[in-house]
């Protein structure tokens, strides 16, 4: 889709965020933005101009759309361009891809329906190695870039969102294991990890605090609704320390003090077995705590997964979105062909390819530099609010069937509520990132 869209979007798209950027401008600067001496006031005043100019972002929308229709007609997915991989990444992400189409699509709608365990989906992917895809080959990986890894994420949340947060939960914990613990200790946990024998559970954006006793660590808090608890035989856990720092420590399935409640009923991403973590007291050698930056690196690639989860549900939502437009008619004309439709897909289209480009871009800084988080950060909320907004679009323009479940746009909707509120509450990370750039030189 980036391909198809871009020379059209990114005016409009710019253009609407300086608009929106210059309002909240005003905003922030309160009465004295309206004199007339002061830069805000400039800026908002200026800012509708690259709105209104020439070729306006209405027309630019209706020729997205008119694009989007005259290319679609391949299979779904293939909007989506994979063309700057090497030709072993775009082998292997196209892979998943049709292993999603054969294996993960047709059974979606009853394993969400009946909230059926997805681990005999699981297993089948674990067959292609993606659990491995951030180990180094030493360990039975296949040790891709972190930007790879989100489009087979992606990929795989085009059929299934539970399906992705597993995958991109794993992914997280062993990137971490694999960049912040002993080698001992990885030649222990990193094989049965990328061959989906032993699952993993990050635990991050938690109230959950860590203290020194003598030589050992105590931890001591609760975390609600961790995806795949109830399965998982190791937890990394981001805690809070006395000093105002954090740090990641390893904590064994059945250690003392540690209680996994039983799995909850959530709206969506049904059959993942979230649950409910509680440590209490729970004592750990010094050898449990991850290195230094390993509880960043942790929440930066939890929030890399959870990005590009948000981007291939959104992908599959718009998909769906766009095929029920051109088979549905009113007034004797397909729906795609009334220009409120096209708006409201070319407005789709372009947050989806917006998301996508953040959501790589923070993945390349990530791998570039494990400190540099602030772009993962960004990418998940951006991503999430896509996610919420393609999904709840793509129901609006299936009607009242989008209410049904008969039409998976429904599930998408419901799936995106898990996208959107965590595991970070998003008025705490947007405070964190302003916190960022408060800090920036």
């Amino acid at each position: 889709m980036t391909g198809v869209i871009s020379r059209r979007a990114w005016p409009s798209f710019a253009s609407e965020a300086a608009q929106a950027v210059a309002v909240e401008a005003m905003k922030i600067e309160g009465v004295r933005a309206q004199l007339a001496s002061g830069l805000v006031e400039r800026l908002y005043r200026d800012a509708p101009l690259m709105i209104i100019g020439e070729g306006t972002n209405e027309i630019q929308r209706l020729i997205i759309c008119r694009n989007l229709l005259e290319r679609y007609g391949e299979r779904p997915g293939a909007l989506t361009s994979r063309d700057e991989l090497t030709p072993d990444q775009k082998q292997l992400v196209l892979a998943v891809r049709q292993a999603v189409e054969k294996d993960v699509v047709p059974v979606a709608a009853e394993q969400d329906q009946n909230r059926r365990d997805p681990e005999p989906l699981v297993a089948q992917l674990a067959d292609l190695g993606i659990f491995g895809a951030l180990a180094d080959a030493e360990h039975g990986g296949l040790d891709l870039p972190l930007a790879t890894a989100a489009m087979i994420v992606e990929e795989v949340a085009r059929g299934s969102a539970a399906l992705a947060i597993w995958l991109s939960a794993q992914l997280a914990a062993t990137l971490a294991v694999a960049r912040s613990v002993s080698r001992e200790t990885r030649e222990r946990l990193l094989p049965p990890m990328t061959r989906g024998e032993r699952w993993t559970a990050p635990v991050v954006g938690a109230s959950i605090g860590a203290r020194r006793a003598g030589a050992d660590w105590v931890l001591t808090g609760a975390a609600p609704v961790v995806p795949n608890a109830g399965r998982a035989k190791l937890f990394l856990v981001n805690a809070a320390l006395e000093d105002g720092g954090a740090r990641c420590f390893m904590v064994e399935a059945g250690r003392a003090g540690l209680t996994v409640g039983l799995a909850s009923d959530t709206i969506g991403l049904r059959g993942l077995g979230a649950a409910d973590v509680l440590l209490v007291g729970v004592r750990l050698g010094a050898a449990a705590a991850l290195r230094e930056g390993g509880e960043i690196l942790l929440e930066a690639a939890t929030n890399v997964g959870a990005a590009a989860t948000a981007v291939g549900l959104a992908q599959a939502a718009f998909e769906a979105a766009l095929r029920y437009s051109q088979q549905r008619s009113t007034f004797g004309k397909p729906i795609c062909q009334h220009q409120a439709v096209q708006l409201k897909l070319a407005d789709m289209a372009t947050a989806i390819t917006a998301a996508r480009l953040l959501t790589g871009r923070a993945a390349e800084r990530l791998d570039a530099d494990a400190r540099d988080d602030a772009g993962a950060a960004m990418a998940r909320l951006a991503a999430g609010e896509t996610a919420y907004m393609v999904t709840l679009e793509a129901m609006r323009i299936h009607g009242g069937y989008g209410y049904t479940s008969e039409f998976p746009v429904e599930r998408y909707y419901r799936d995106a509520a898990a996208l959107l509120v965590g595991p970070r509450d998003q008025v705490g990370e947007r405070r964190r990132i302003a916190a960022r750039r408060l800090e920036a030189p």
